[in-house]
């Protein structure tokens, strides 16, 4: 019969104690039997002062001496009992000491409690923090604080192995090298492991804090700090009345190494950097000696040298919190091949591999922390994590089960288990494990994250606005729970508990700048565009050199059509933070949006992005990287398609119609998302051969994944636009790089090769305008896919001879120079109005501002008319039966929206430009088959306009048949564009390989 060592449990005497049985002892049950002192004891005997640790330390071993025979095996203390335990050496000479757990000490001199006194007192987090100092033997400025005995001295006085688990890392700065959520740092004979963090306010409302928030995770990392530093070499415990306070120390072999924490993140239950809640430990070991603070040790003259803070381990994961992956990877290389059986060298080395980018090394490494590690829940877990992002979803299914069957309550296991079955779209089982994880560890952000994304994509908005408002109640100040909550109560139509929500949260004096940013933009969404204004203005009094938040409030007046402003504050972002590349690439964006930034100002300035964002070496070795392919005669071309618009967006839908068509003999296509999968998502895993989500990882990582991929052709999709994953291009992914369809002028990247595009789009005179070389394709660039939800067009000229031009662009377009034009073609055609639907041009402020330039030119405001925005799609596409003839903004033409226009069968007059931007429609009415509607210059515009808008007959023949007609010409040829493209990869291609 196996006989369970004995723990004894010493609950907080001032406190409401929740360290008991019913909460320890399901957690520690299998390697402890737990015998739990009962708060009478503290009764009987209640010193008169509450410093009087020492009459309460023996009548705790007179107690225990009264039941039984032998001295516990461990110790656990809770809160003010900390302080108890640390008297038992002096209480009782021939006690014999266990090791001795200290949960969630105070961290006060002794005078200032009982701790409920102290609450008043010490809220302030620099209160705190002087208390801190206070506990670690340090007096910085806390009033008063030599009057008692510094209590790191009584843990320097027992004589055996400590761990004191903590809630709040910041509050031991002197002892701390790191702050993740969870770490174990050793020194001589004394732990210390922080938990995951708690709000302050939460301190001061007398929380236990590890086991209010963590007790799942406290107990683990107590029961591994119990097996790697006890369990290995045993603590014998005579009878009391016989042994030595030092016989119970432990003495390991190698007195310079120290505990680390070598773990693989799990993102689904924590962000990229940061680490799971339980830690994997080192064997390491622990010196006879124990820790004092520097001037104490200096008093006594101790001969040993301290065991250094820094372990080689340590030093890797510096080095990986640093983002010097390779280095990270060289030196766990290097430590497992100088222990090549610890699994900690192991797990770090498949996090260094990880992080690199070399997945399948770190699947390796994983494997080998397993196969030294059977039956720790922990590997099996993390193995799990690696196979799952590589796609081998069968192995990591097996792997997280392996992990849960090991441990139940492993919430990491049970949370990614959740993710994965959600990917294979297994809902309820994805429901039911993110539950289990949730009951175990119910303050765990990502797992509300986890939860109410499932129920969004399963369309119950509901449940996951109340798992986002319930996240609240646990983290008030995260931003992404509101972000999150305003978009679930917006996409399921609920505006008005939106507009609650929000209405309640401004209500608030405190808000961070995150959360007023994302109040902003949901302000934004719902077309309240005063108040997403006053709540940038507000934030922007808080931080006013805040460079990201300069730079989303330029976006919102920029596409405001106030770009001067825009222009202003993106100039200020940079000047506070001149590598912020967010406000680096909208100030190309609305630049040739717009046209404040000329074309040839353009190319010089986009190439001052990759400046800012990558170092000098990192340039280089893009620019030398070396890649090795066989020739294409005897194999598929391996395409890939790095986007962060696999969504609800615009060039997703041009890129499915063609994706849809591309030969797969000679193609095999791997499509790189690097935002979190959608409801439209799905669209485009079926057409994949390989869908790689790399959303988490860093860009170095994701370029090196690129690379083990072989790919021979990639295809960037965004450009300088939001969300773009340029650095990867910049790091030199693929042999041939090259930019299509989402950006409107040169990406100025050294490392993008191609510019894909048309002979009417991009013209050679165009050329001088990009760093890339340009490819055209011998037909339009893009097509569109027949709208057969669309309503029949009903177009009918007015009966009473009434002319209607019209746009339904977005308000950003509509700029000082196009309205000029259009002003002017008013003036020609006296009968003629101008309809225009754009969603900020509900405002009054805008429409005021629109009016004003054409009534300074003579034309009355009632020519001027504006309609408002429609929810419904089919709605918006038949109010083109009011317009006669679309008039095409001049700066930036349009796009999708001039597509919608032709398919209604409306004819559309542009002017092409002189960069791309200016000759979008150009390149599509000549798909269509109406180069008559492309003017070249503004004079022509005008007549074109005018010509059109009086040939009633003319317009009531082409009408009925346009969306025939457009049916099949070249725009809605997308098997047509895929075998033009596919041409266009291989040339490429050859092109490249013809050099090597």
């Amino acid at each position: 019969m196996n006989i369970l060592p004995k723990a004894l449990l010493i609950p907080d005497p001032f406190c409401n104690a929740v360290l008991d049985q019913s909460i320890l002892a399901p957690l520690l049950a299998e390697q402890f039997e737990i015998v739990t002192l009962s708060l009478e004891i503290f009764e009987h005997f209640l010193p008169s002062k509450p410093n009087e640790h020492a009459a309460w330390a023996a009548a705790i071993i007179n107690h225990w001496q009264q039941q039984n025979t032998i001295a516990p095996q461990l110790i656990i203390a809770e809160g003010f009992s900390s302080l108890i335990a640390l008297q038992l050496t002096t209480a009782h000479r021939d006690f014999s000491l266990p090791p001795l757990v200290l949960l969630d000490p105070p961290l006060a001199p002794a005078k200032l409690w009982p701790l409920r006194r102290l609450v008043g007192n010490y809220s302030k987090e620099n209160c705190w923090r002087q208390l801190a100092y206070t506990w670690l033997g340090y007096h910085d400025n806390v009033e008063d604080n030599t009057a008692e005995p510094l209590y790191y001295a009584d843990l320097a006085n027992y004589p055996a192995p400590i761990l004191l688990l903590t809630g709040d890392l910041p509050l031991w700065p002197l002892r701390m090298t790191r702050t993740s959520p969870c770490y174990l740092d050793q020194s001589d004979c004394y732990f210390l492991a922080g938990m995951p963090q708690v709000q302050l306010e939460h301190m001061a409302n007398c929380d236990h804090w590890v086991m209010r928030s963590a007790p799942t995770a406290a107990c683990q990392v107590l029961l591994k700090w119990w097996q790697i530093f006890i369990t290995n070499t045993p603590v014998l415990l005579p009878e009391p009345s016989c042994s030595s306070p030092d016989s119970s120390i432990p003495v390991l072999d190698n007195p310079d190494s120290m505990i680390v924490s070598a773990v693989i993140e799990a993102p689904a239950l924590y962000k990229e950097d940061s680490d799971p809640i339980i830690p994997e430990l080192s064997h390491s070991d622990v010196k006879k000696s124990h820790v004092l603070p520097p001037h104490v040790k200096q008093k006594q003259k101790k001969k040993d040298k301290q065991t250094p803070l820094k372990t080689e381990i340590n030093k890797i994961t510096a080095l990986i919190d640093a983002k010097k992956f390779s280095e990270a990877v060289t030196a766990a290389e290097e430590f497992v091949k100088q222990r090549p059986l610890d699994p900690n060298g192991w797990a770090v080395l498949a996090n260094s591999y990880e992080k690199a980018g070399d997945r399948t090394q770190a699947i390796a490494a994983a494997k080998k922390v397993v196969e030294y590690r059977p039956n720790e829940a922990a590997g099996h877990s993390d193995l799990g994590i690696l196979l799952q992002r590589a796609g081998h979803f069968d192995d990591a299914l097996s792997a997280f089960q392996r992990a849960i069957e090991l441990n139940p309550d492993y919430a990491i296991a049970q949370s990614n288990l959740g993710v994965l079955h959600g990917t294979l779209g297994h809902h309820a089982d994805a429901e039911k494990h993110f539950r289990i994880a949730l009951k175990l560890v119910p303050n765990a952000i990502e797992l509300y994250n986890n939860l109410g994304y499932l129920y969004r994509d399963i369309g119950r908005l509901e449940e996951a606005a109340d798992v986002f408002e319930q996240a609240l109640k646990w983290h008030a100040n995260v931003p992404q729970f509101y972000s999150n909550l305003l978009e679930t109560l917006i996409a399921s139509g609920q505006h008005n508990r939106a507009e609650t929500t929000i209405k309640k949260l401004l209500n608030n004096p405190q808000l961070s700048i995150g959360i007023l940013l994302s109040i902003a933009y949901w302000l934004n969404h719902i077309k309240c565009f005063d108040e997403a204004e006053a709540t940038y203005q507000r934030a922007l009094i808080l931080e006013p050199e805040n460079a990201t938040l300069l730079s989303s409030y330029a976006s919102f007046l920029g596409r405001s059509g106030r770009v001067e402003e825009a222009a202003n504050y993106l100039r200020q972002a940079l000047q506070y933070d001149p590598n912020c590349a967010i406000a680096q690439s909208l100030l190309l964006f609305f630049g040739a949006y717009t046209g404040f930034i000329s074309p040839e100002d353009i190319y010089s300035e986009a190439p001052q992005w990759e400046n800012k964002v990558l170092s000098a070496s990192v340039r280089i070795a893009a620019r030398e990287h070396v890649f090795y392919r066989q020739g294409r005669q005897h194999r598929p071309l391996r395409i890939g398609i790095l986007s962060a618009e696999f969504s609800k967006h615009v060039v997703a839908y041009f890129l499915r119609n063609w994706l849809k068509e591309l030969d797969r003999h000679r193609f095999t296509l791997f499509l790189y998302s690097t935002q979190r999968d959608s409801e439209f998502t799905k669209d485009f895993k079926v057409l994949a051969d390989y869908w790689v989500p790399l959303a988490g990882l860093t860009n170095e990582a994701m370029a090196k994944r690129i690379r083990e991929d072989e790919i021979d052709v990639l295809i960037e999709t965004s450009g300088h636009t939001a969300n773009n994953q340029l650095p990867i291009i910049a790091r030199r992914a693929a042999p041939i790089q090259c930019h299509y369809i989402g950006w409107f002028a040169t990406t100025g990247l050294t490392e993008m090769d191609y510019f894909i595009g048309d002979a009417v789009l991009l013209p050679p005179a165009l050329d001088a305008q990009f760093t890339e070389q340009i490819w055209r394709l011998n037909r339009a660039w893009i097509a569109y896919e027949p709208l057969e939800a669309a309503p029949v067009p009903q177009w009918q000229p007015a009966v009473d001879s009434a002319v209607w031009f019209g746009s339904f662009n977005q308000l950003a377009k509509l700029t000082e120079a196009t309205l000029a034009l259009w002003v002017k073609v008013l003036q020609r055609l006296p009968q003629a109005r101008l309809l225009l639907k754009t969603a900020l041009g509900n405002q009054q402020t805008h429409q005021e501002r629109i009016t004003s330039i054409f009534t300074a030119q003579g034309i009355t405001a009632e020519r001027i008319v504006f309609i408002p925005t429609v929810a419904d799609w089919a709605e918006h596409m038949s109010k083109y039966d009011m317009i006669d003839v679309v008039l095409d903004p001049i700066t930036i033409n349009s796009g999708t929206t001039a597509f919608d226009a032709l398919w209604m069968g409306a004819p559309l007059i542009t002017l092409a430009g002189n960069w791309m931007g200016g000759r979008m429609a150009a390149s599509i009415l000549t798909g269509l088959g109406h180069p008559e509607w492309i003017a070249q210059t503004e004079e022509e515009y005008i007549e074109k306009s005018v010509a059109l808008a009086e040939n009633v007959a003319l317009r009531q023949q082409l009408r009925p048949i346009q969306r025939e007609k457009m049916r099949h010409s070249q725009l809605c040829d997308a098997k047509g564009l895929a075998e033009e493209l596919g041409q266009a990869f291989e040339g490429m291609f050859d092109r490249w390989y013809a050099k090597q």
